[in-house]
């Protein structure tokens, strides 16, 4: 899959929104997500129709997929075999250099659609 010129520029704009939307919405009772992450998929993964498994993520050990319905991207909660922060951190790193993947990101409190 040819990457997208703009595609890091797009990365970090989402990731930006990201943080500030978790660090501007956390409270003392909204804390790190250490079983999961989320991730969005690149518009040319979607189109593409490709149906996402365990299997599709070799990089980290998967429980389990959950897709979430988030206005009109395609998001999947990524549930760990082995939940701590440190693989929710590596995780997210692995994930967020995929090609079909828009943008990987930590979950606090409550799943935030971007």
């Amino acid at each position: 899959m040819k990457k997208n010129v703009l595609r890091p520029l797009s990365v970090a704009i989402l990731l930006t929104v990201a943080v500030i939307g978790f660090v501007g919405c956390r409270n003392k009772n909204q804390d790190l997500h250490i079983d999961h992450v989320i991730i969005t998929l690149t518009q040319e993964a979607i189109d593409s129709g490709k149906t996402y498994t365990i299997a599709d993520f070799s990089e980290i050990e998967l429980l389990r997929i959950e897709q979430l319905s988030a206005f009109n991207y395609q998001q999947f909660a990524l549930y760990l075999k082995k939940p701590s922060k440190k693989n929710v951190f590596k995780a997210v790193e692995l994930l967020n250099k995929r090609d079909d993947i828009q943008l990987a990101a930590l979950s606090y409190g409550t799943v935030f659609a971007l």
